[in-house]
């Protein structure tokens, strides 16, 4: 079969490739090249479908985790397999290209779209997107790498220009979208937003160096409705503006006409896009579903098994035991929570009740109506005071109470105003503690909360976040023990909002100055000695674990750590050995340390392990300015911690490189 390429297409057909047919796809121009179909698909497949009356529904679909709770099991085999399931359901809905994985920074906690992305940590978020990237693309499905770069805020998101110093901008903002670019996605979105003074959709600059420096050779498409000017887009090479818009085709073809735009320009974009179509085509012809559903949920079950926080559990609070009378109450019990915008999917089951998931954990448990949950923060207590009766009439042992936010208050579009909860959920938790022997929080939530008013009341906290369809499952596991808790938060919750150096930073309707340049999330915090409600890297555990005996050898460039853990309870569990580095005599500022490795790993009863974890050169880099590179300081010495979370150094020691 002869490949269509540009030089054979007529100046009006590559105008029209060079911009969406309708809102997920491309124009074949009359059937010449194939066609590929693109959906959202960060948590699960969101498919828009027109049914017969015109009015638009969206395909049923596996709701998946979010991704936030996916990089809290800090488990990388665990993110490539909900990649393979989430590839799967795309090749089940005829799907070619998902629209994920997200990376952006989570510079601010109350960004209404943190729940889409990895972390705070560039490291971190790279290394996961990269496996991501790679386990939908095994399955012969694209992937795309979003959103680049800096969409740090959804407020006038399409209009603020985000004013980043060159370097901070390397290491936060960058360096994710570098790291997962190695996976070779096959295509990269730009974000809304301005960079510099410079529209994303159209920024020749940081366009270049994904191109040239980071090697991405496949698509830069625009976000949906993010293009402005479609010529200078078009000149900055991004290759494909989505959906269609009729004026911008008709100025971009005067423009092509008028000479306006270098005909070579035109052609690299057109047989990108050509290329791609071409790659979709062969694909589709030996895509195969090798995962049944059942094992599809299996995976996201495990994802929310290994995903979810215990934040505190005094006392042994935690699990509960089948001999205690559990009474569980609060705005989720029995209602999906979930994140809004474009990781909005439709389950494709009824979501798995808590209170079915607890009985059918054996456990004692009845349920009682207290709150009537309307949308995001809006809440109302209905008949508390039953509750409270119902817990002395009944000699309740324990009182569960879910908490929420939803994609009322968590979503694409708008920021949370702040971190709090609503006063009445507030209410419900202090009046429980009164009179509740003992008080557990489950809460759902995309993003940190303030739990500064109740905290100190309750016996345990479990963060949950959106764990998908099934994901209570995995909930009621956790609460009565038949799963161990593993997961680890990959941002820190603050305080208060107001402890972020970020939140104070100059910002107008037009510019957000990135003030506190490299002191993001737990760089700040660790660097400042700010207290904080609970660090980057923390979750317990019903386990415990012992760090010793850590070694490290230089081998050229790479740098081999290794340590033995040792389970010392009696229940098998996991844990996250997070390796961060310092350079203990810098000749520029820079955070106090840094993440830099880690390896999660499974321990029996008793057992002990070694771990290793091999540093590279750019562990220990910084980008300097005077080079325009990554650069080592000449005899650099620096500290190496290995630490259950961002604060808790267990092992530690220095080297030379």
């Amino acid at each position: 079969m002869i490949k269509i390429r540009a030089k054979d297409l007529t100046i009006e057909e590559k105008a029209k490739l060079l911009i969406g047919k309708d809102f997920w796809r491309i124009d074949t121009l009359g059937g010449k090249i194939p066609d590929f179909l693109m959906n959202d698909g960060p948590v699960g497949i969101r498919q828009p479908r027109l049914s017969t009356n015109g009015v638009e529904t969206v395909q049923p679909s596996i709701a998946y985790p979010s991704i936030q709770v996916l990089s809290q099991t800090w488990n990388e085999d665990l993110v490539y397999e909900m990649a393979k399931a989430i590839a799967n359901d795309a090749i089940e809905l005829e799907t070619d290209i998902i629209l994920a994985p997200g990376v952006n920074i989570k510079r601010l906690p109350h960004n209404g779209r943190n729940f889409e992305y990895v972390s705070e940590d560039p490291f971190l978020a790279g290394v996961m997107a990269k496996k991501y990237i790679e386990g939908i693309q095994d399955q012969k499905v694209g992937a795309c790498l979003k959103h680049y770069a800096a969409n740090n805020s959804e407020v006038s998101r399409n209009y603020k220009s985000m004013e980043i110093d060159e370097r901070t901008l390397r290491e936060i903002y960058l360096l994710p979208h570098e790291i997962a670019t190695k996976a070779k996605p096959w295509l990269v979105m730009t974000a809304y937003n301005l960079v510099n003074g410079v529209r994303m959709s159209a920024h020749d600059k940081l366009y270049r160096i994904l191109r040239n420096e980071f090697k991405f050779d496949g698509l830069i498409i625009s976000d949906w409705g993010a293009v402005m000017n479609r010529t200078k887009s078009l000149k900055a090479s991004l290759d494909l503006e989505m959906p269609y818009d009729k004026l911008h085709l008709e100025q971009l073809l005067d423009d092509i006409k008028n000479e306006k735009v270098d005909m070579e320009i035109v052609d690299a974009s057109v047989n990108r896009i050509i290329d791609t179509a071409y790659k979709c085509e062969e694909m589709r012809k030996i895509r195969q579903i090798n995962l049944s559903v059942e094992e599809r949920y299996n995976i996201a079950e495990k994802v929310a098994e290994e995903g979810i926080v215990l934040l505190k559990n005094e006392d042994g609070a935690l699990p509960l035991k089948k001999n205690e009378k559990v009474l569980v109450t609060g705005t989720a019990v029995d209602s999906y929570v979930f994140g809004g915008g474009s990781s909005q999917v439709t389950p494709r089951e009824p979501f798995v009740k808590l209170i079915d998931s607890l009985k059918g954990e054996g456990l004692n448990v009845s349920y009682f109506r207290t709150m009537q949950f309307t949308a995001g923060a809006f809440t109302s207590i209905t008949d508390l005071k039953g509750a409270l009766n119902k817990i002395f009439i009944d000699d309740i042992d324990a009182t569960i109470v879910t908490i929420s936010q939803d994609n009322h208050a968590h979503s694409e579009f708008y920021n949370r105003q702040n971190l709090l909860l609503s006063n009445e959920q507030i209410d419900l938790i202090k009046e429980i503690t009164y009179v509740s022997p003992k008080t557990i929080v489950v809460i759902y939530s995309g993003a940190p909360i303030e739990m500064n008013e109740w905290i100190d009341d309750v016996d345990a906290v479990l963060y949950v976040g959106y764990v998908g369809e099934k994901g209570n499952k995995a909930v009621a596991k956790i609460l009565s023990g038949s799963v161990n808790p593993s997961g680890k938060l990959t941002e820190t919750f603050p305080m208060f909002l107001e402890d972020v150096q970020a939140y104070h930073a100059y910002e107008d309707a037009r510019v957000a100055l990135y003030e506190e340049q490299l002191s993001v999330g737990y760089r700040q915090f660790v660097s400042e000695n700010t207290p904080v409600l609970f660090p980057f890297g923390f979750g317990l555990s019903y386990s415990t674990f012992v760090y010793d005996n850590l070694k490290i050898t230089k081998s050229g460039k790479e740098v081999d750590i290794t340590l033995t853990l040792t389970n010392t309870s009696k229940i098998d569990g996991h844990e996250v050995a997070q390796v961060y580095v310092r350079e203990r005599l810098p000749d520029v500022y820079r955070p106090l340390y840094e993440l830099k490795g880690w390896k999660k790993v499974f321990l029996k009863a008793g057992e002990t392990k070694t771990v290793s974890i091999t540093l590279d050169q750019r562990s220990f880099s910084y980008y300097s300015l005077a080079h325009d590179d990554w650069h080592i300081n000449e005899n650099g010495q620096f500290s190496i911690y290995v630490s259950s979370s961002s604060i808790d150094i267990e092992l530690f020691t220095h080297i030379k490189y």
